[in-house]
Protein backbone atom coordinates (compact mmCIF):
# COMPACT_ATOMS: atom_id res chain seq x y z
CA UNK A 1 0.00 0.00 0.00
CA UNK A 2 1.39 3.39 -0.99
CA UNK A 3 -0.53 5.36 1.59
CA UNK A 4 -2.32 7.36 -1.08
CA UNK A 5 -5.59 8.85 0.11
CA UNK A 6 -8.21 10.70 -1.87
CA UNK A 7 -9.62 13.89 -0.41
CA UNK A 8 -13.34 13.28 -0.64
CA UNK A 9 -14.14 16.95 0.00
CA UNK A 10 -12.23 17.97 -3.15
CA UNK A 11 -13.71 15.23 -5.33
CA UNK A 12 -15.89 16.21 -8.28
CA UNK A 13 -18.17 14.04 -10.39
CA UNK A 14 -19.11 14.41 -14.04
CA UNK A 15 -21.63 12.29 -15.93
CA UNK A 16 -20.81 11.62 -19.57
CA UNK A 17 -23.96 11.30 -21.65
CA UNK A 18 -25.17 11.33 -25.23
CA UNK A 19 -25.67 14.45 -27.33
CA UNK A 20 -29.47 14.43 -26.98
CA UNK A 21 -29.65 13.76 -23.28
CA UNK A 22 -29.17 16.02 -20.31
CA UNK A 23 -27.67 14.91 -17.02
CA UNK A 24 -30.26 14.09 -14.37
CA UNK A 25 -31.08 17.10 -12.21
CA UNK A 26 -29.88 16.90 -8.64
CA UNK A 27 -27.83 13.75 -9.27
CA UNK A 28 -25.24 12.91 -6.66
CA UNK A 29 -23.11 10.04 -5.47
CA UNK A 30 -22.00 9.16 -1.96
CA UNK A 31 -18.37 8.31 -1.23
CA UNK A 32 -17.32 7.45 2.33
CA UNK A 33 -20.45 9.15 3.66
CA UNK A 34 -19.84 12.39 1.75
CA UNK A 35 -22.36 13.46 -0.89
CA UNK A 36 -20.74 14.57 -4.15
CA UNK A 37 -22.89 16.47 -6.63
CA UNK A 38 -22.70 15.57 -10.32
CA UNK A 39 -21.69 18.67 -12.28
CA UNK A 40 -22.43 19.62 -15.88
CA UNK A 41 -18.76 20.45 -16.48
CA UNK A 42 -15.44 20.34 -14.67
CA UNK A 43 -11.88 21.56 -15.12
CA UNK A 44 -9.23 18.86 -15.34
CA UNK A 45 -5.59 19.56 -16.29
CA UNK A 46 -6.50 22.97 -17.76
CA UNK A 47 -9.17 21.38 -19.95
CA UNK A 48 -12.85 22.08 -19.36
CA UNK A 49 -14.78 18.84 -19.80
CA UNK A 50 -18.52 18.56 -20.20
CA UNK A 51 -20.80 15.55 -20.38
CA UNK A 52 -21.20 15.72 -24.15
CA UNK A 53 -17.47 16.02 -24.98
CA UNK A 54 -18.25 19.19 -26.95
CA UNK A 55 -15.57 21.41 -25.33
CA UNK A 56 -17.58 24.56 -26.11
CA UNK A 57 -16.89 26.16 -22.75
CA UNK A 58 -13.21 25.26 -23.07
CA UNK A 59 -12.85 27.26 -26.29
CA UNK A 60 -15.04 30.07 -24.98
CA UNK A 61 -12.64 30.58 -22.06
CA UNK A 62 -9.47 29.76 -24.03
CA UNK A 63 -9.83 32.53 -26.61
CA UNK A 64 -9.64 35.47 -24.13
CA UNK A 65 -6.77 33.76 -22.28
CA UNK A 66 -4.79 33.51 -25.51
CA UNK A 67 -5.51 37.11 -26.48
CA UNK A 68 -4.42 38.28 -23.01
CA UNK A 69 -1.23 36.23 -23.33
CA UNK A 70 -0.52 37.77 -26.73
CA UNK A 71 -1.06 41.22 -25.25
CA UNK A 72 1.28 40.48 -22.34
CA UNK A 73 3.96 38.98 -24.57
CA UNK A 74 3.40 41.65 -27.20
CA UNK A 75 4.16 44.66 -25.04
CA UNK A 76 7.86 44.46 -25.91
CA UNK A 77 6.93 43.87 -29.58
CA UNK A 78 5.78 47.18 -31.06
CA UNK A 79 4.73 47.25 -34.71
CA UNK A 80 7.54 49.66 -35.55
CA UNK A 81 10.99 48.51 -34.46
CA UNK A 82 11.46 46.04 -31.67
CA UNK A 83 12.71 42.46 -31.95
CA UNK A 84 13.22 40.80 -35.31
CA UNK A 85 11.21 37.99 -36.88
CA UNK A 86 12.82 35.01 -35.04
CA UNK A 87 11.90 36.50 -31.66
CA UNK A 88 8.37 37.24 -32.83
CA UNK A 89 7.96 33.68 -34.11
CA UNK A 90 9.14 32.38 -30.75
CA UNK A 91 6.42 34.40 -29.00
CA UNK A 92 3.85 33.14 -31.51
CA UNK A 93 5.03 29.56 -30.90
CA UNK A 94 4.56 29.93 -27.15
CA UNK A 95 0.98 31.10 -27.55
CA UNK A 96 0.30 28.47 -30.24
CA UNK A 97 1.41 25.73 -27.85
CA UNK A 98 -0.99 27.13 -25.25
CA UNK A 99 -3.82 26.95 -27.80
CA UNK A 100 -3.02 23.42 -28.93
CA UNK A 101 -2.60 21.99 -25.43
CA UNK A 102 -4.51 18.68 -25.26
CA UNK A 103 -5.46 18.97 -28.95
CA UNK A 104 -5.56 15.18 -29.48
CA UNK A 105 -8.46 15.08 -27.02
CA UNK A 106 -10.66 17.84 -28.48
CA UNK A 107 -9.71 17.79 -32.18
CA UNK A 108 -12.53 15.41 -33.17
CA UNK A 109 -15.18 17.64 -31.60
CA UNK A 110 -14.28 20.91 -33.34
CA UNK A 111 -17.42 22.74 -34.41
CA UNK A 112 -17.73 25.91 -36.46
CA UNK A 113 -18.14 27.94 -33.26
CA UNK A 114 -15.06 26.37 -31.65
CA UNK A 115 -13.04 26.99 -34.83
CA UNK A 116 -14.15 30.63 -34.78
CA UNK A 117 -12.84 31.01 -31.21
CA UNK A 118 -9.49 29.52 -32.23
CA UNK A 119 -9.25 31.61 -35.40
CA UNK A 120 -9.96 34.83 -33.55
CA UNK A 121 -7.03 34.35 -31.22
CA UNK A 122 -4.84 32.92 -33.99
CA UNK A 123 -5.35 36.08 -36.04
CA UNK A 124 -4.26 38.30 -33.13
CA UNK A 125 -1.11 36.20 -32.71
CA UNK A 126 -0.31 36.28 -36.43
CA UNK A 127 -0.85 40.04 -36.77
CA UNK A 128 1.55 40.65 -33.89
CA UNK A 129 4.13 38.27 -35.39
CA UNK A 130 4.13 39.98 -38.82
CA UNK A 131 4.07 43.54 -37.42
CA UNK A 132 0.75 44.06 -39.16
CA UNK A 133 -2.13 46.35 -38.45
CA UNK A 134 -5.43 45.16 -37.06
CA UNK A 135 -7.08 45.54 -40.48
CA UNK A 136 -5.04 42.66 -41.95
CA UNK A 137 -7.25 39.67 -42.79
CA UNK A 138 -6.94 36.30 -41.07
CA UNK A 139 -5.81 34.62 -44.29
CA UNK A 140 -3.06 37.14 -45.03
CA UNK A 141 -1.82 37.31 -41.44
CA UNK A 142 -1.62 33.54 -40.93
CA UNK A 143 -0.04 33.00 -44.35
CA UNK A 144 2.69 35.56 -43.68
CA UNK A 145 3.26 34.35 -40.12
CA UNK A 146 3.52 30.67 -41.03
CA UNK A 147 6.85 28.97 -40.38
Amino acid sequence: MLGLRVSVTKTEALLFHGPRRDPPRGASITVQGTVIKVHAQMRYLCLILDGRWSFGQHFFQLSPELINSVAALGRPLPNVGGPETPCRRLYAGVVRSMALYSAPIWVDSLTARNKAHLRRSQRVIAVRAIRGYRTVSWTAATLLASD
